[in-house]
């Protein structure tokens, strides 16, 4: 069932750390040789070996610099921590925060940190730290990316440990999305950034933040490693290293798995390989409620490179028509995966916010070529294209990630199902990092196809996804589509400040409501999250968060059991 992230409450933490004990053996006596003692033979001993996880992904990060992440988080969250952080399930789960209280109105927040906390450099990491970062972030244009540093008021650090701060409106969403995000910038290496220097700043080198490993090594679209940090405040992590095996395609990393090669794939196996990977006695696959979905983005930003007719809400209603969500679920995901309505989300983790009278749009391509038509989009000259009123041919781009083969299939199916209804399709294949440019810093396509995540337990995610400011940034934000509304805008505001569910859930469900009027995108279908991993090597918990890396993140890393 669905998280409800307002009841919540920040409960203590079990990391189950490994070790081993050895009975003690009887030591013999000396032998004597005339009157000199000579110490006994022992045996030497060897140094237990490293335990190393290997993990095979599709994906290379795109950057460690934390305002700059486009596909890349999942790398992230074994180097950068929250105050709290995902744990079994998607439960909300404390990190750096020992504990945290609320006042009364809603306006005051009291952090206890853990102690011992440190940066992967040394570097202490406790309340008066705290405040150095927050009046750098308080600085910079893009500390207000970020509502605690936008609404705060105050901050001090009342003791060595404690944090307090209070901000003008309610965060009703800190506990389970701000806290997660706020992520403590070391002082000593983002101090001296201004507004213009931070963009260049290269955080790939040497990523500094307080979790449990540190990168060691970077070879783009070959591998990275991780090494487990030895002085990390909740233990040493029983995986001593974490080597990322980049590969060009999930047939090359699945035959990896079977044959030894590595002992992990990503989170996002697709469903295709799900009876082979069950098959192997030696393999586990873990499967999880959907985070991620594939999102039809139409490019709605004013301004925008792009054909005329996506900005007209008739036309994109009309692609909503003509979209096969079913055949998609049955085909693609063969069956491992859930139909989408027009939301912020979708799937059984994000059902509690749901509005029940929200429905999913049915396939009925009779019904967009009518809208079509009444539209003005006719197929004067027969050729199997529609025009719009300039005479210009209704023939959209269509970029995806190349990459991911399940979303070539979603993308000639989508092609394939616009040419039935008379609106003709470019459909163009490009790398992930090229495709994040492309949509997000140069704004230059028609439509864009994404598996893209929600967070886990709070809409608050809302505020980056279809906000105007989110749409003013040049880059750097998750509003792909654009696309900008004062009056969701508010709504976004109120719901992030309402302080319990029976406030927050009208709110939500209007704003569900524009979303699925306006359409600046389409949810189509949500794979379920599927991961294999090696059972003769290593056990994990089975209930992990299905976002980010899922099984190698930091929860559950903490609670992997090597196979010895």
């Amino acid at each position: 069932m669905g998280k409800n992230p307002v009841a919540l409450a920040v409960l203590g933490i079990a990391v189950v750390l490994l070790s081993t004990a050895c009975a003690p053996t009887a030591t013999p006596p000396p032998t004597t040789v005339g009157e000199t003692a000579v110490p006994p033979t022992l045996a030497p001993t060897s140094p237990p070996e490293p335990v190393v996880l290997r993990v095979g992904t599709t994906m290379d990060n795109d950057s460690f610099h934390p305002f700059m992440i486009g596909v890349g988080w999942r790398f992230n969250d074994l180097i950068w921590e929250g105050f709290t952080g995902y744990g079994s399930d998607c439960e909300i789960e404390p990190r750096l925060a020992e504990s945290m209280e609320v006042s009364d109105d809603g306006l005051t927040w009291t952090i206890r940190l853990r102690p011992g906390i440190t940066y992967n450099d040394g570097h202490p990491l406790d309340a008066h730290v705290l405040v150095e970062s927050w009046d750098w972030l308080s600085s910079l244009e893009i500390g207000q990316w970020l509502p605690p540093i936008r609404l705060a008021e105050s901050y001090e650090a009342v003791d060595e440990l404690t944090f307090r701060f209070t901000t003008s409106a309610p965060l009703g969403t800190f506990e389970s999305y701000d806290a997660i995000y706020q992520w403590p910038f070391p002082p000593h290496i983002w101090g001296s950034l201004d507004d213009e220097t931070i963009w260049g700043f290269d955080a790939d080198a040497n990523p500094v933040g307080t979790g449990p490993y540190t990168l060691t090594e970077w070879a783009p679209g070959e591998y990275m490693i991780f090494d487990a940090r030895e002085d990390y405040y909740l233990g040493r992590p029983p995986v001593d290293r974490i080597i990322l095996m980049i590969y060009a395609n999930w047939d090359a990393l699945v035959n990896a798995l079977i044959g030894g090669e590595i002992d992990m794939t990503d989170s996002q196996v697709p469903s295709t390989y799900f009876d082979m990977l069950a098959a192997d006695p030696n393999i586990t696959v873990i499967e999880q409620p959907p985070v991620y979905a594939y999102q039809l983005t139409f490019n709605v930003r004013e301004g925008a490179s792009k054909h005329p007719a996506i900005d007209d809400p008739r036309v994109r209603e009309a692609i909503d028509y003509a979209i096969d969500r079913q055949q998609l679920v049955d085909l693609v995901i063969q069956g491992h995966g859930v139909t989408c309505a027009n939301s912020w989300a979708c799937g059984e983790l994000y059902e509690w916010s749901f509005d029940p009278s929200l429905t999913e749009t049915p396939f009925d391509p009779d019904r967009a070529r009518s809208i079509l038509d009444e539209a003005g989009y006719l197929d004067s000259d027969n050729d199997g294209l529609r025009e719009g009123a300039d005479g210009e041919n209704l023939t959209l781009r269509l970029f995806f990630q190349a990459d991911k083969s399940d979303q070539i299939t979603v993308a000639d199916m989508i092609s394939r199902w616009l040419s039935e209804v008379g609106i003709g399709t470019t459909v163009q294949a490009v790398e992930a990092g090229t495709l994040q440019s492309v949509m997000m810093s140069e704004r230059d396509f028609d439509m864009g196809l994404r598996q893209r995540a929600a967070d886990p337990v709070d809409p608050a995610v809302l505020d980056i996804l279809l906000t105007c400011w989110s749409a003013s940034i040049s880059a750097g934000s998750g509003n792909a589509s654009g696309y900008c509304n004062a009056e969701l805008d508010e709504l976004i505001a109120a719901q992030a400040s309402a302080t319990s569910l029976e406030d927050r859930l009208p709110i939500l469900y209007e704003i569900e409501s524009i979303i699925a009027r306006d359409r600046p995108l389409l949810l189509l279908a949500a794979p379920n999250g599927l991961q294999a991993y090696r059972n003769d090597r290593f056990a994990f918990p089975d209930d992990p968060c299905p976002w980010w890396g899922m099984s190698w993140n930091w929860w559950t890393i903490l609670q992997a059991e090597p196979v010895r």
